[in-house]
């Protein structure tokens, strides 16, 4: 005799319904939390790759600038890369003098109103 099996439902209490509810409010929240850390981490990783290159970069100008390596010891994208980091370098150098420039006007014109007074 074949014995029909039934699937036998469970008799919760309220506090297993409330507890189950909410673990699937924050099993949901995890999941997301998860895949916005994989998100997290792929972007950190494209960062830490750019890090590594631009410091890859500035040991090969240091070796350069030491005279550890010559120009014919470089390849083609090392020069490149080089000249590049240079352009910046030199960018950010005339934008610094240019700040210390009218500070030293600031300066200068607070020292000929103390003069004329």
């Amino acid at each position: 005799m074949q014995e029909k099996m039934l699937m036998k439902k469970e008799k919760l209490n309220l506090f297993e319904k409330i507890s189950r509810f909410f673990k699937g409010i924050f099993y949901k929240r995890q999941n997301q939390n998860t895949v916005n850390s994989r998100k997290t981490y792929i972007e950190k990783q494209g960062t830490l790759d750019i890090l590594r290159k631009e410091q890859e970069i500035l040991n090969i100008q240091m070796k350069y600038e030491n005279g550890e390596m010559k120009e014919s010891d470089l390849s083609d994208e090392e020069k490149e890369e080089l000249a590049k980091l240079y352009k910046a370098q030199i960018k950010t150098l005339e934008e610094n003098i240019l700040t210390y420039k009218n500070k030293l006007n600031v300066y200068k014109e607070k020292i000929i109103k103390a003069k004329q007074q």
